[in-house]
């Protein structure tokens, strides 16, 4: 067993905050420290990238620093099975789940409760987005129109893998409520993303075109945004850059939740990630299109407006802004929105 020296020689303050960041978030230490939460470790199924790489995750660092001072850190480090282990995740060579948590985050309505300190005003509306079917092969195939020969995946490897998704958010008493509401199986082309706009305009938007227009003609898609190609980012404590180191080793399958942040703003979401387990990503301009191609009926062919925003991906130099796939009169349109709109889908997915 390592000793305390060890242990604190073995810790700054950034590795203290990647340590924490990736054993699920505050939430999740604390209830580690609770001993309401056993921690498993398991190989890491896409590379992860340390806070070094990623950014800021959206914790207040002084204020996360003096709430876990060196002996919360030791105690953490014991309940993960010892400084071995706490290096292996550290390094990205384990990630960690945890099991029999009594943390409640998801509502019986399959939508995120939000913490009280961050005193989000969340709306109530009902938005009515239909369920896919349990075996999406239309979809699936639609949604393969973007992927490069070459990198194809059939359907049974689509279905197990996303299904292995959804199976562990099942396991996951924090999580599994998020399956009480919609949810898409979608899929992510093979390509190392050096530009979002480029990659959004020529992988993505022609085959929206075409399967928005087949189901909902003579109403069109079209992009509010003129300029794509080297206009779109996306921030560093979304965690979107998971997805896209994923994307740049394979194909991606995917699971995207819509209505998991319904009636936040993007503001708000953007808040409220970085407090949520590790592997939920915020959701950007992939996933959501992807899902748009994949599921036009499902998503918006309803009696309310329907409004997905993609929290993660701002407008180049304009942080305090983000997007929009929205249903308007006369079609569905892409375009750039401010952070505090009211009735909007922020959503997550899980890769």
């Amino acid at each position: 067993m390592s000793t305390a020296e060890e242990i604190l020689n073995a810790f700054n303050a950034t590795s203290k905050l990647d340590f924490i960041f990736k054993l699920g978030g505050i939430l999740a230490a604390e209830e580690i420290l609770a001993d309401r939460a056993a921690v498993r470790l398991f190989e890491p199924e896409y590379p992860y990238m340390p806070i070094s790489k990623v950014g800021n995750p959206g914790y207040d660092v002084l204020e996360t620093l003096n709430q876990f001072p060196d002996g919360r850190i030791m105690a953490l480090v014991n309940k993960v099975g010892g400084l071995a282990a706490a290096q292996d995740i550290l390094a990205g060579n384990k990630v960690c789940r945890l099991e029999a948590s009594t943390i409640k985050l998801v509502d019986k309505s399959g939508r995120f409760i939000p913490p009280i300190n961050l005193d989000i005003d969340v709306s109530h509306e009902d938005y009515n987005i239909c369920r896919p079917s349990d075996k999406p092969v239309s979809e699936f195939m639609r949604m393969s129109d973007f992927v490069p020969g070459d990198d194809q995946i059939n359907f049974e490897t689509f279905s197990r893998r996303t299904n292995k998704i959804i199976d562990r958010i099942k396991s996951d008493p924090r999580l599994a409520g998020l399956l009480s509401q919609s949810h898409f199986q979608i899929i992510l082309p093979k390509v190392e993303v050096q530009d979002c706009g480029f990659v959004l305009e020529n992988f993505f938007m022609p085959w929206l075109d075409k399967y928005y227009f087949k189901f909902f003609a003579p109403q069109h898609f079209n992009s509010r945004v003129r300029t794509l190609i080297k206009n779109i980012d996306f921030r560093r404590d979304s965690r979107y850059i998971r997805l896209l180191a994923a994307m740049t080793g394979g194909v991606v399958p995917a699971v995207y939740f819509p209505l998991a942040l319904r009636g936040f703003t993007a503001e708000e979401a953007r808040k409220f990630i970085s407090v949520l387990p590790e592997d939920i990503i915020l959701s950007g301009v992939f996933d959501v299109f992807a899902a748009a191609i994949g599921y036009p009926k499902e998503l918006f062919d309803s009696l309310l407006p329907v409004d997905l925003l993609m929290a993660a991906c701002y407008f180049k130099g304009e942080e305090d802004s983000t997007f929009s796939l929205s249903t308007r009169k006369g079609g569905l349109v892409f375009e750039k929105v401010g952070l505090f709109g009211e009735d909007t889908l922020c959503g997550v997915t899980f890769i």
